[in-house]
């Protein structure tokens, strides 16, 4: 009789000590997940929450926003501000480099995903009427510059100075504002770069002609490309 008590008090304790076990991993398991979801676990078991790098991360891709009937993408802060339009092969993202020097450079960038003339002078607007620039550069590479020309016949007082990368077309009728017009010697359109420069109203138009055989925003990767933003940093901030 006494050694049958002895097997069921045996049982029991071992059922009870599995379903502690049981519970005890549980609540780890329920802590570890929700450190991960809201957070992380300091050395004092303390859960904390990485807001920190959160928006360090969104302020290197740049603030998402909505102008005239496209997306868009924001950096920095200033009285000065950059309207940018990539190319066809590209989206408002691969600007981020730039934008990102420009905004370390006290000017706001903005990068517009659809590079349309209306698009271009909608997303003027909103940096000086929500962001408070005093003036707005319209930025253009290869597609995106020909968004950048219509706007500019347009809206004739919209930009301070133009900055066509790759671009092509009539700037003759364009106002008298800075131009700045940029090819690679070996990409084909050197030669009708230089001429823009010289057809353009107005006396600080300047033709940047490259080494090299790069289109447009592929400049910027190749060993030109630190040549190319100085070049458009200096004219920045010497017209704005």
């Amino acid at each position: 009789m006494l050694e049958s008590n002895r097997v069921v008090r045996l049982v029991l304790g071992l059922g009870l000590a599995v379903t502690l076990f049981a519970a005890g991993c549980g609540s780890s398991g329920n802590k570890s997940q929700g450190a991960a979801e809201n957070g992380s676990t300091n050395a004092g078991g303390d859960q904390t929450t990485d807001t920190t790098a959160r928006g360090s991360a969104a302020g290197n891709s740049g603030e998402e926003i909505e102008v005239g009937n496209t997306e868009a993408l924001v950096w920095g802060k200033g009285d000065y501000g950059v309207v940018m339009a990539h190319g066809a092969i590209y989206d408002a993202a691969s600007w981020k480099s730039q934008a990102r020097q420009i905004a370390q450079n006290g000017m706001v960038a903005l990068a517009v995903e659809d590079t349309s003339a209306d698009n271009l002078i909608a997303a003027a607007k909103y940096l000086k009427e929500e962001r408070s620039v005093q003036g707005v550069a319209l930025m253009g590479a290869s597609a995106g510059a020909s968004g950048v020309l219509q706007a500019a016949e347009e809206k004739p007082g919209v930009p301070d100075q133009l900055i066509l990368i790759s671009g092509s077309g009539d700037v003759s009728g364009l106002g008298s504002y800075p131009k700045l017009f940029v090819a690679s010697e070996g990409e084909g359109l050197a030669g009708e770069v230089r001429e823009m420069a010289d057809e353009a109203t107005g006396n600080r138009n300047k033709a940047l002609i490259l080494p090299g055989d790069a289109h447009a925003q592929a400049i910027f990767e190749t060993n030109q490309g630190d040549n190319l933003m100085q070049a458009i940093l200096e004219r920045l901030q010497q017209y704005r």
